[in-house]
């Protein structure tokens, strides 16, 4: 048995279910945040009433990641500060507590590399994989000089965005030429993204979708998966005269967006995972 926490309104995921040859349940990943039910005793971890504890898989949309990060607009909310921290902490309890007795995918430790993409990116490096040498700074210079980025990554409640003059930001090395952002989901590749250049890349825009990825990619899009030790991620990688570099790192995947352009290739590779390697265990 599987369950699917999924973000609301994530129609993909009912493809994922139809196709896992499990059976499964799809719950709400947001329902502590809107105060449905969530009980948690140490052998036990009721989710809108289901046991998690019950599946031998629990798949999360997005990692979770307890404390809310300096982006989010519920911050701009302080009476609601409070209750946000406590849904997160509270849902991250029962999810520690349900992975004691089913696989929890993406593992946990996945929320530290969403909300921390430049750990993700140390942490590839010392795997020896190949990464673009990058500049982070506390405060984002004047200067509109080169690509600036957030600090904080993707996860269940946060999207990046591009950081205003005076906030923390950082910078792969200054580069010029295409970047291909690749999906893999366990050992296949389900397709690509191309843009021309440094500023289509960092403003995702004008991409050019390609389900065909050459073999150099595929293999440092399976190292960086490898060195982080998840089931999912998407890479940005830099061709350059010496080889690929890997840009940047997202473990939280916009998995709808990919799978409208790849024509539901994302959800049916997702699903095969399931139903091959994790449903199995």
């Amino acid at each position: 048995m599987i369950v699917l926490l999924r973000r609301p309104g994530s129609a993909w995921l009912d493809r994922v279910a139809s196709a896992t040859r499990s059976e499964v349940h799809v719950l709400d990943l947001d329902a502590p945040m809107h105060a449905r039910a969530l009980t948690i005793s140490p052998e036990r971890v009721l989710w809108q009433g289901f046991d998690l504890t019950r599946a031998r898989s629990v798949v999360l949309e997005c990692p979770w990641f307890a404390w809310p990060q300096a982006n989010v607009s519920v911050l701009a909310a302080k009476e609601r500060l409070g209750g946000e921290r406590e849904a997160r902490a509270l849902a991250l309890s029962a999810l520690h507590v349900a992975s004691r007795h089913a696989r929890v995918v993406q593992p946990l430790r996945a929320g530290f590399y969403a909300t921390s993409p430049l750990a993700a990116l140390d942490a590839c490096a010392a795997h020896e994989v190949r990464v673009r040498p990058w500049t982070a700074v506390a405060s984002r210079p004047t200067s509109p000089d080169g690509i600036w980025l957030d600090w904080v990554g993707r996860d269940a409640w946060t999207d990046p965005r591009t950081p205003a003059v005076g906030e923390p930001a950082w910078q792969p090395l200054p580069f010029d030429g295409p970047v291909t952002s690749v999906l893999a989901i366990g050992d296949s590749v389900v397709g690509a993204r191309r843009f021309e250049d440094a500023r289509a890349w960092s403003e995702r825009r004008s991409a050019e979708v390609c389900a065909h990825v050459d073999h150099a990619a595929r293999e440092l899009a399976f190292r960086a998966r490898r060195a982080l030790a998840v089931e999912w991620l998407q890479v940005d990688l830099l061709e350059s005269a010496d080889g690929a570099e890997v840009l940047s790192i997202d473990v939280g995947p916009d998995f709808a967006a990919w799978d409208d352009d790849l024509n539901g290739a994302a959800a049916t590779t997702l699903a095969q995972l399931l139903t091959r390697e994790i449903a199995p265990r």
